[in-house]
């Protein structure tokens, strides 16, 4: 399954108490890319507030969120992790006549 993922940093979470940690975070989000579990990983641009925006594939929305919160920043407490189940685009379906419909996109909405 995929996961959209998107940290948020704590209101006491200072760039000065995030700095200890960011190269233990580093380190084990690119362990995790290697294994496959992080797919796509973004950093959020101005005006967003900053942070990391990943896509990850896991097992289950429980397994996702446990291996975010094992990451250093949250283990620390400085950061949480959004984790949202996230799959194809299906309304197009609902948009397009029966004879353009791709047969996956029919089968997976019926």
């Amino acid at each position: 399954m995929k996961f959209l993922v998107q940290s948020h940093a704590q209101t006491h979470a200072t760039v000065e108490a995030m700095t200890p940690h960011l190269v233990a975070e580093a380190a084990e989000s690119w362990r995790c890319y290697l294994e496959g579990f992080i797919r796509q990983a973004y950093f959020r641009a101005p005006p967003a507030a900053p942070g990391a925006v990943l896509v990850v594939e896991a097992d289950s929305l429980d397994h996702a969120q446990r291996l975010m919160d094992a990451m250093p920043l949250c283990r620390a407490g400085l950061v949480t992790f959004e984790v949202t189940p996230i799959g194809p685009f299906l309304p197009w379906a609902a948009l397009l006549s029966t004879e353009s419909t791709p047969a996956a996109v029919t089968a997976a909405t019926t």
